[in-house]
């Protein structure tokens, strides 16, 4: 302690590092206290709870951060120029010690857009404009949340080297305080590191399964705002007396229940954990540590396999020095230059699509599926050293082809930072281009064989292009469809749940929507039972660059992901021309139904949920899931317009 308060007096900046229940809230007090008054102390954290915990407030509000919707040229405009944030101002201009509490949700973006605004609003060259940073936290807690929208992947502080040598000083606190049983503590250990449970914790995990006092009235802690609400929901409609009165919009949010972001940081006597769902690294220790003993805990559905291991980086930095502490703090106010560059850094990095491109290449250069890729690409080169194009068939006019003049998507946004990056690789991408070109020439040289060919002809070359498809690379996206399409069936069956909670009336309607969630749910599973369990594991890599694109896509079981490839057949077979000819508007209709009276294929899908033979009711609500299942047709739809329409063109320039 003595060394932490000399550190923070003498205007050093550090991390203070602390497990839960280590006495990190009550060590930042005490810095809090021996400094404030002196020096002018902003008190803040990375959310609401844990601010208030310190009488302080978040970061975001504190500096303007918000949701991130503002580039940081944009956020110090404001700063400077608009009256709204004359107080944002003065927090930045006036402030010598910021203290951040629970570092480890806010994300390396948002850090460095902090200290981007910070320096520039402050005027000076000094890393954070010279103002002193103690951050606090754990990194074995809750990481970052990805925001997507605003190109955060949600990575740790700690990845960047230009923060760790901005704050190069950590303390790391050790005894324990909060708890004071051994078997608890050790249990809290293991599950925030993620390292694997011990005999001892998992015995003590399906103890804690028993009930609590019958006079207990724990808080319930999820790991989604759906559970919360509806256990809310229920605990208010099971309360007993005349309703009086109804008033809507009341800024007040029930908390017999909250999830674990909500409650990292807190110490609950009595604590109820609701473990399904909990499937990122340290969630469960989290939880189990907001408790002080085991008289008051009570556990349920715990699986040892939701044990995820924490990433090694935050194992190195933990283990590493901490730089000496030096005499006018000169280890802690250096120049913002980049030390390769000579140049000021940009705080906010915005990571284009190319730049994560080349960080996952990196991350990848000892995985065993980069390997079989790398030895598959390298039989494709010897294949394709034969293989030539015509002279008017030149890819960079067919990327040049396909750049978007304005996106509108992430997914625009990503092709047009793409083809830079393949024009830059003219090898690689033209020997892809020449083994996709030729694999193309044969189909239509097998099918198409003489000057006016039949549609017989073309619907025989469209079905062997649809057999391509069943390849490795179109089971890729039969997997990212099926995930998708069932996440958005689930997430509308939510939304129907969430919008009639508080209505008494609607019960039926809450109790059969929630069902169907509950069978959705066990369709599908977490990333790391996906990477596990799957068969091939390339097919996922479909799912990981749109993940990276729109975050929390769902991953599938694999015996699901067999269902959608049966079914992608089965669609295949009667998504033909000849069948458009018949059916015109009403081919899918005609295919929906076939499926719908198809007896081996509403087996198979009833099979996915193990329902018993008695059970009539859950093979009905089966049934209706399946035919829920649109949006798989629709993509299936989408595709099939673009090559009948591609075909179509292509008959009309011959007849020309």
């Amino acid at each position: 302690m003595e060394e932490i308060l000399l550190a923070a007096q003498r205007g050093h900046s550090f991390f203070l590092f602390g497990q839960a229940g280590k006495g990190r809230t009550y060590t930042l007090l005490k810095v809090i206290d021996a400094i404030k008054k002196h020096r002018k102390v902003l008190v803040s954290a990375s959310t609401g709870i844990a601010a208030t915990s310190l009488c302080g407030k978040t970061v975001h509000s504190l500096f303007g951060l918000r949701d991130g919707r503002f580039t940081s040229v944009d956020l110090i405009h404001k700063i400077d120029n608009d009256a709204n944030f004359y107080q944002i101002k003065g927090n930045i201009t006036q402030t010598d010690v910021l203290i951040i509490d629970e570092i480890s949700m806010l994300s390396r973006v948002t850090f460095l857009q902090l200290e981007e605004v910070i320096r520039t609003v402050r005027g000076g060259l000094e890393q954070f404009g010279g103002m002193q940073i103690i951050a606090a936290g754990d990194l074995y807690q809750l990481k970052p949340v990805p925001n997507p929208v605003n190109s955060d992947p949600g990575e740790l502080i700690i990845v960047d080297d230009f923060i760790k040598k901005a704050i190069p000083h950590h303390f790391i606190l050790q005894e324990v305080y909060r708890q004071t049983e051994d078997d608890l503590v050790a249990a809290i250990h293991q599950l925030s590191k993620g390292i694997e449970c011990l005999q001892e914790t998992v015995k003590l995990m399906n103890e804690l399964q028993r009930p609590l006092p019958q006079n207990s009235r724990p808080i319930r802690l999820f790991a989604t705002n759906y559970d919360v609400d509806r256990c809310n929901s229920d605990n208010l409609l099971s309360m007993k007396g005349e309703n009086v009165a109804n008033r809507k919009q009341i800024p007040v949010k029930l908390a017999f229940a909250m999830t674990v972001h909500k409650a990292q940081g807190m110490t609950l006597d009595q604590v109820e954990v609701h473990c399904q769902n909990m499937t990122i690294p340290g969630q469960i220790g989290v939880v189990i540590g907001r408790a002080t003993t085991k008289s008051g805990l009570r556990v349920l559905n715990f699986n040892p396999s939701q044990v995820v291991r924490q990433s090694q980086l935050i194992d190195d930095f933990y283990n590493s020095s901490s730089a000496p502490l030096q005499d006018g703090c000169c280890c802690c106010t250096r120049s913002h230059i980049k030390p390769d560059s000579g140049q000021p850094a940009s705080g906010m990095h915005r990571a284009n699509h190319t730049q994560q491109i080349l960080q996952v290449d990196k991350a990848m250069e000892n995985d065993e599926t980069s390997i079989e890729f790398l030895d598959f690409f390298e039989e494709a080169i010897v294949l394709a050293q034969d293989l030539t194009l015509p002279e008017n068939v030149n890819p960079d006019h067919y990327l040049s082809d396909i750049y978007f003049k304005n996106t509108y998507t992430d997914e625009q946004k990503l092709v047009n930072n793409m083809i830079p990056f393949l024009k830059a690789r003219a090898v690689i991408t033209g020997t892809f281009f020449k083994l996709i070109y030729h694999q193309v020439v044969v189909l239509f040289n097998e099918c198409i064989s003489n000057e006016n060919p039949s549609g017989s002809s073309f619907t025989e070359f469209y079905s062997k292009v649809a057999r391509l498809k069943s390849s490795p690379g179109g089971y890729r996206t039969i997997r990212y469809i099926g995930g998708w399409c069932l996440g958005s069936l689930r997430y509308n069956k939510q939304k129907t749940v969430i919008s009639n909670l508080y209505n008494d009336t609607n019960k039926v309607v809450v109790e059969n929507s929630h069902n169907d969630v509950l069978m959705l749910d066990s369709l599908m599973c977490t990333e790391a039972e996906a990477r596990e369990t799957a068969e091939d594991p390339l097919t996922l890599s479909q799912i990981e660059r749109k993940d990276s694109l729109k975050g929390s896509l769902c991953h599938i079981h694999e015996k699901t992901f067999a269902f959608f490839k049966i079914l992608d057949k089965f669609i295949r077979k009667h998504e033909t021309i000849e069948h458009l000819a018949i059916h015109g508007k009403d081919l899918y209709d005609v295919i929906l139904k076939k499926i719908m009276e198809d007896e081996s294929l509403t087996n198979m899908w009833e099979a996915l949920f193990e329902i018993k033979d008695d059970a009539s009711l859950q093979k009905r609500r089966a049934f209706n899931l399946l035919g829920d299942v649109k949006k798989y047709f629709r993509m299936s739809a989408g595709q099939f317009r673009k090559e009948y329409v591609r075909m179509l063109w292509l008959k009309l320039t011959e007849s020309k």
